[in-house]
């Protein structure tokens, strides 16, 4: 096995290579977040240091990410399948050559980061943003019984 690490952008991209002959797995990316580390001993000064952090794949399209996500809060509340938002996307943004898969991977990506919801499966999929209850802003209910 061979884990093969590369620089993109400023994120750290970790790709395992198996001996064995099959589906190759998907490549992990990782931060560079830099932390002071105590002083050793006899040592008077902190010493600077770096963590690997697992940050997520680096977005692919972020305005059309933002845009569907937008459009997913504003215009279709109740959710929409993968189709509907294609059209609309296509004419919102006056780019006939939008493909259903560019949607698909900014849906799943949305999806992955916990924006929007997927109910259904296949055909009838419907993806809706999480919107949050309105139960959940009201103040607590008071204790009165004493």
């Amino acid at each position: 096995m061979t884990i093969q690490l590369s620089k993109v952008d400023t994120q750290i991209r970790a790709r395992v290579e198996k001996a064995n002959a099959g589906r190759e797995p998907m490549p992990l990316y990782y931060s560079l977040v830099p932390v002071v580390l105590p002083p050793e001993e006899g040592e008077e000064a902190c010493r600077d240091g770096a963590v690997l952090v697992h940050s997520g794949a680096p977005k692919q399209n972020p305005a059309l990410e933002s845009h569907l996500f937008d459009l997913l809060a504003e215009s279709f509340s109740e959710g929409a399948t993968a189709a509907q938002l294609l059209s609309s996307l296509r004419l919102d943004l006056d780019s006939p050559k939008l493909s259903a898969g560019t949607v698909g991977k900014v849906l799943t990506s949305l999806h992955r980061d916990g924006l929007i919801v997927k109910e259904g499966k296949a055909r009838l999929t419907r993806w809706r943003s999480i919107s949050i209850s309105s139960n959940l802003l009201q103040s607590p209910p008071s204790s009165d019984s004493q």
